[in-house]
């Protein structure tokens, strides 16, 4: 680890929140991930065990006095209160919504205690530090901050073939809630523009991805430059969720490259984002619908996310000064 900085456990693959965050929390992110775990639930569970052991050897080498973890999932949690306890560390919890609202992480033995036992628990919107005082956490807002991009890639070529066809990028987690079926009813609807559906394709049923029309590409897992490359390059970005209250990270992303956005129209999503959006209903006809609309409004939609961008890192520069004084 890095001199100085301080050290922020996550138990996933990649996550750009906290790259974007990184420098100003003077934070060293550490990512314990294994490509296995997505062949299923039964692989997600065992990986658990080992994401522990791996946790609690940190632990060991590195000895922290204050660290960071996110959550979910509990068990991370978890393995950080033992850790406080038997050391005098403390920790801070970067939670998602479904660690503060009603979900089955939230509903586990003792996560209560436990996230109140936590210096703050950083929560994603202000619908969720609602939730948060109403279960008396010491929490603060700390929304996704747009990342840092260039001011040009390289084109894809292995990944995006056609140039001069209508691109959209889906930032997907496949998680519950996700309307997939609905997202792939919307691209054989709209057989004259390619669709570029990221993450582990693992795991979606095989039957699933048989049922998307040519133009959809799979790309698996991107590492960030990649990744990158395709957002710098899309004509738009389909973002969706059914859950309410939901911050998507996809439509952060979005407003980073200045791309017209296309997503599940909540109050939240319209409050976080409310230019340089389409905001459709979770079915196929609105999708499709809510993307042709974002094509042909394409460099309207391009010119407020510029605007908002900035309004953006603004607001996301107070709430991190904010966090900054809860810490110190």
């Amino acid at each position: 680890m890095e001199t100085g900085k301080t050290l922020f456990i996550i138990w996933k693959a990649y996550q750009r929140r906290v790259e974007s965050f990184a420098d100003s929390l003077n934070i060293h992110p550490i990512y314990i991930h294994f490509k296995w775990e997505e062949k299923s639930r039964l692989h997600k569970i065992i990986s658990y065990f080992f994401k522990l052991y791996k946790t609690w050897s940190i632990f060991a080498a590195t000895k922290p006095s204050f660290f960071y973890v996110q959550a979910p999932p509990t068990f991370l949690m978890y393995a950080s209160y033992l850790y406080c306890k038997l050391t005098g560390a403390k920790f801070a919890i970067d939670a998602h919504n479904t660690m503060i609202g009603e979900s089955l992480w939230s509903r586990m033995p003792f996560v209560r205690p436990v996230l109140k036992s936590s210096v703050v628990v950083i929560v994603h919107n202000e619908d969720m530090a609602k939730m948060a005082k109403a279960h008396g956490l010491p929490h603060t807002v700390l929304m996704d901050r747009p990342p840092h991009v260039e001011s040009t890639y390289p084109y894809p070529h292995e990944i995006m073939r056609k140039r001069h066809q209508i691109k959209i990028v889906v930032p997907c987690s496949f998680d519950i809630d996700e309307p997939l079926d609905e997202m792939q009813k919307a691209t054989l609807l709209l057989p004259d523009i390619d669709f570029f559906i990221t993450w582990y394709t693992e795991k979606l049923p095989v039957e699933y991805v048989r049922g998307f029309g040519t133009n959809t590409v799979f790309t698996g897992f991107l590492e960030k430059k990649r990744f990158d490359a395709l957002l710098a390059h899309a004509d738009a970005v389909l973002v969706l969720t059914t859950r309410d209250g939901t911050q998507p990270s996809g439509a952060t992303e979005a407003l980073a490259f200045q791309k017209p956005l296309v997503v599940s129209d909540f109050k939240i999503i319209r409050d976080m984002f409310p230019m340089g959006a389409v905001y459709i209903d979770n079915n196929a006809s609105s999708i499709a619908n809510g993307i042709r609309s974002a094509i042909r409004m394409k460099e309207n939609l391009a010119s407020d996310m510029a605007r908002y961008k900035k309004e953006k890192l603004r607001l996301w520069d107070l709430q991190c000064d904010a966090l900054i004084k809860f810490l110190t």
